[in-house]
């Protein structure tokens, strides 16, 4: 690693979405990748932090620029990469520049490649995995295990991609159709059943890394009792690829703080700071968790790890928490930078002992 002067050179990795839309793929391919907005948030602030900003739109341009060997004006890499590719796209990124030994913010590709599958994160929720579009077909009788409602989803998709209102199975014979749709829209991914977790839901915004990990704060969502789902009329109490793009015109849900002087507060931020650091998370990520029921002695459940999160400075979660609690978004960024260096320091510190 180069020894580094004020400011920093900084490398901005990212798959940016207009780009894939160009191409003529399908939403499903490009849904969980990088807005205009969101690019153009992140360099604002590194440049506003008096860093010069390297723009690396995606892995390809990666692999040139480290032949070229302009990696080696790096002082780290901001990695915004959600790759296009496979069920561990966002390891792809982390997976290069390990071999290049180029500091990076956020998780290792080890850590990406787990938390990129759903079934591999979860905690205490009862699941059955479907195997991929043309793989041998599910034996529907296995679903006899768990209990209606159920809740079906792709493994490997994140800001709520592959998520409509017809996702909350109330019925055995609405079960079939519904995972066939997935599975033809997501063929190289594995389909989840799960029990549908009917309590409250909270999203965490967690920073730092290992011992240094915290809560910075907590969101519960809260759903709007008039968004009804049309086939049956019932509460669509969870979230959807609609409400996720629709959030700043307030459809769908909203986010409200959740006070300290909350009884769930501790067990909450337990358990997504547990989760955040068993899973070898870095610098930020945020996780997602939800109660199996709003009856008395329900359980928290870790439903999402997401180590490379939202970060739309209108409108994303973790943004929102982060200023909520008095962090602004250029301090945030800072934050994830300041974090990474410290962890390669002190991986430099002991590879020298």
């Amino acid at each position: 690693m180069r020894s580094r002067e004020w400011p920093l050179t900084v490398a901005f990795i990212y798959d940016r979405k207009v780009e894939h839309i160009a191409h003529g793929e399908s939403p499903h391919e490009y849904s969980d990748l990088a807005d205009d907005v969101t690019i153009g948030g992140i360099t604002e602030a590194l440049e506003r932090l008096g860093h010069r900003v390297v723009h690396v739109p995606g892995l390809k341009a990666l692999i040139k620029d480290i032949a070229a060997h302009k990696h080696k004006n790096w002082d780290v890499v901001f990695n915004y990469s959600k790759g296009s590719h496979g069920t561990a796209r966002e390891s792809q990124v982390p997976a290069l520049l390990e071999e290049y030994q180029i500091p990076f913010t956020f998780s290792d590709a080890e850590t990406l490649a787990i938390c990129s599958d759903k079934g591999k994160t979860k905690v205490f929720v009862p699941y059955i995995v479907v195997p991929k579009f043309g793989d041998d077909p599910l034996d529907y009788s296995e679903v006899r295990k768990l209990s209606y409602p159920l809740f079906v989803k792709p493994t490997s998709c994140s800001q709520c991609n592959g998520i409509t209102c017809a996702n909350k199975i109330l019925k055995p014979k609405d079960l079939q159709h519904e995972v066939e749709k997935l599975r033809s829209q997501f063929k190289d991914q594995e389909i989840l059943i799960e029990n549908f977790l009917g309590g409250r839901e909270f999203t965490l915004a967690i920073s730092g890394t290992g011992e240094d990990a915290d809560v910075l704060g907590i969101s519960e969502l809260i759903w709007d009792p008039h968004t009804l789902r049309a086939k049956d009329m019932i509460l669509v109490d969870f979230s959807t690829e609609l409400s996720r793009m629709e959030r700043s015109v307030s459809k769908g849900f909203t986010l409200e703080d959740l006070p300290l002087s909350d009884p769930l507060w501790e067990e909450v931020a337990e358990l997504g700071l547990k989760a955040y650091t068993t899973l070898g998370c870095r610098d930020g990520g945020r996780v997602d968790i939800r109660l199996t029921s709003e009856e008395q002695g329900s359980h928290s459940c870790v439903i999402e790890v997401d180590p490379i999160f939202g970060m739309r400075p209108d409108r994303s979660r973790y943004a929102s928490i982060a200023k909520s609690n008095g962090v602004e978004y250029h301090d945030m960024i800072q934050g994830f930078l300041d974090s990474a260096i410290r962890t390669y320091e002190q991986m430099e510190r002991n590879f020298r002992i």
